[in-house]
């Protein structure tokens, strides 16, 4: 089980304010999972609760401070052939809102299914961790009618936590938006008032993991690679009126994250600049890296560097470069003063944190 801090409306960060006139923290429980692998069959990992992510992932797709509620199950085979040293096949199911409607036999709860499955290669000095994920949202409209509780807002004005995502046509009140750092999906509003998403979600992700020894054992080359493809993607956005445009679908995510180092043991350092670009509809904004520009429709550049002083202490420097990537479209985080159609101004924020590991 894992304790940790931050609003209970707000699963993408464990961050307090020192605010609230003196008020007590929350303190909530961010993991708490059985996992079974016998020791006659240590190829087998079946994991249930809330927990960490079990499978290859970035924060392309998810915020690292989430951890999802569900299953896992996981068969790993290592190998010793020349080059494949081991092969993974897992299952996935999330499931991220109950439907408790007196609708019993028509309401439908929220979850998300699929696999992955990856590899490691070793040829010489290069290895290589590939992985490919499937993973099918269903029912996502739920978190466009979020609870007062779930957002930790009352029903005028925010509580502890964000409150509700504000955007074109979006309710300002619960039942609302779930969207911690904003909210930058397509919606739109059917004739009986109720919002929904303009696209669903199908993740289809491709990432290669790379690494090639420079001789220097504390100093090992790191490249890591990501393609991300929504495949239920609508097939045109709306832009920032909520009108239909000609452009295509905004589906794509890339990552690529170059390193020089390693934190391992102590006094090890770690240098890199990492390089991502989003479009609207890519994944669930409501999930998204919550220190990035905005969640999705995003251009960023993080340039970072580590160090770790003790064997549980690791100072961080990270300066976060981005902006939004079209702020003509349906739900842009745009800064003030920008008008639609028009590049936004680069964001620029340096982030200091010293993190300590019990």
């Amino acid at each position: 089980m894992f304790l940790a801090t931050g609003s209970l409306g707000d699963s993408n960060s464990t961050n307090e304010t020192v605010t609230n006139f003196f008020n007590r923290k929350t303190i909530g429980l961010d993991r708490g999972y059985i996992t079974y692998q016998p020791v006659a069959h240590r190829w087998l990992q079946l994991t249930g609760g809330k927990f960490a992510y079990t499978w290859q992932r970035t924060s392309v797709t998810f915020d690292p401070d989430i951890n999802p509620e569900g299953f896992s199950e996981k068969l790993s085979f290592d190998l010793s052939t020349p080059v494949l040293k081991n092969f993974t096949a897992q299952a996935i199911q999330m499931l991220f809102s109950e439907n408790n409607s007196s609708k019993f036999l028509t309401g439908h709860d929220s979850f998300a299914v699929g696999g992955q499955v990856s590899g490691k290669l070793e040829v010489g000095i290069f290895s290589s961790t590939p992985s490919f994920t499937i993973l099918n949202w269903r029912n996502v409209d739920a978190i466009l009618n979020a609870s007062a509780f779930a957002v930790q807002a009352t029903t005028t004005v925010p509580g502890e936590g964000p409150g509700c995502a504000s955007g074109l046509g979006l309710p300002s009140v619960p039942p609302c938006v779930y969207g911690p750092q904003g909210f930058t999906n397509a919606t739109f509003t059917d004739s009986s008032g109720k919002i929904h998403f303009l696209s669903q979600f199908l993740y289809a992700d491709l990432i290669l993991n790379n690494q090639l020894k420079t001789g220097i054992s504390r100093f090992p080359l790191n490249l890591m690679l990501e393609y991300q493809n929504n495949l239920n993607a609508a097939d045109h956005p709306l832009d920032a009126t909520g009108n239909a445009t000609n452009l295509g679908k905004q589906s794509h995510g890339y990552f690529a994250d170059l390193s020089l180092g390693q934190l391992k043991n102590r006094n090890d350092v770690q240098f890199g600049y990492a390089f991502e670009r989003e479009e609207q509809d890519a994944i669930i904004a409501s999930f998204s890296e919550s220190e990035q520009r905005a969640p999705t429709n995003i251009l960023q550049h993080r340039i970072y560097a580590q160090w770790k002083l003790r064997p549980s202490i690791t100072a961080s420097y990270v300066l976060w470069v981005g902006r939004t990537l079209n702020s003509n479209l349906q739900h842009s985080i745009v800064a003030p003063g920008t008008t639609p159609g028009t590049t936004e101004p680069w964001l620029k924020r340096m982030q200091f944190d010293l993190l300590y590991m019990f």
